[in-house]
């Protein structure tokens, strides 16, 4: 952290923001953390292949955003992440409703939250550190003793979600295709990020196209508001620019 400051503040920021927005969750901003690390950095080819700054990317984002996510939890009720959807429960059972009166109605509890919050990432920072060196140990066992342990607790774990064994064999089936996906060179983030925003992509285009019917267009809900005009700006910058980048690439590549 102290010899990569802005490599840190970097990615705690993706993950603050990342956990602002509802239903994002931490796989989120741990791939968008892991692609900004990919694209400033200047050794590109050594990611995926041992280069730390993506795990250290990926779980600093990671963290950062569980502080985020309590944002639209205590602000509007809604949970940002899993461990937030846990305090959303356990406050509901004691009766306590998060939304836009919880700090008028109970400053004290939040002013609790966020202290809280604090000291937890210190202690978590102190157990880390004596920590660490205990735990990366584990990184040196051989993989014959790693890989069964981590397939048997991944179907273990996929198994009691919801006890079918359909969900296992879905896992096997797309464990495989995987394998062969990134032997063909695909990305694997991608494709997860895919997966996770999908459906929230779909309930969104969903509520929207209602709303539009309802107001008498939608072409005019999408493109007469500043904010989704900007939205759309920006998803066409970053398409065109990931295009440009990928043809400058093949063409250097060619003159070479």
């Amino acid at each position: 952290m102290i010899k990569k400051p802005v490599f840190f503040i970097r990615s705690s920021i993706i993950g603050i923001i990342t956990g602002i927005i509802p239903g994002a969750g931490g796989n989120v901003a741990a791939l968008l953390s892991y692609d900004a690390a990919v694209r400033f950095s200047k050794d590109k080819k050594s990611f995926g292949k041992g280069n730390i700054d993506g795990v250290m990317a990926a779980e600093t984002s990671n963290n950062a955003e569980v502080g985020g996510s309590l944002v639209p939890l205590l602000s509007l009720g809604i949970p940002g992440a899993p461990p937030a959807a846990i305090m959303l429960g356990a406050l509901m059972m004691q009766g306590i409703t998060p939304g836009p009166n919880l700090m008028k109605d109970h400053p004290g509890l939040v002013y609790a939250f966020l202290i809280s919050f604090i000291l937890a990432n210190v202690i978590m920072l102190f157990f880390g550190l004596l920590g660490s060196q205990t735990i990366g140990k584990v990184l040196s066992l051989p993989v014959w003793y790693l890989a069964p342990s981590i397939i048997f607790l991944t179907v273990v774990g996929t198994y009691t979600i919801r006890n079918s064994l359909l969900d296992v064999a879905m896992l096997i089936g797309f464990g495989l295709a995987a394998y062969v996906l990134k032997n063909a060179g695909f990305h694997p983030a991608p494709i997860v990020l895919g997966l996770i925003l999908g459906p929230i992509a779909e309930r969104g285009l969903i509520q929207s196209i209602l709303l539009g019917k309802a107001s008498g267009s939608i072409w005019t809900l999408f493109f007469s508001r500043p904010v989704t005009v900007v939205l759309i700006i920006l998803c066409i910058i970053s398409i065109a620019g990931a295009m440009v980048s990928g043809i400058f690439k093949s063409k250097v590549k060619e003159g070479v």
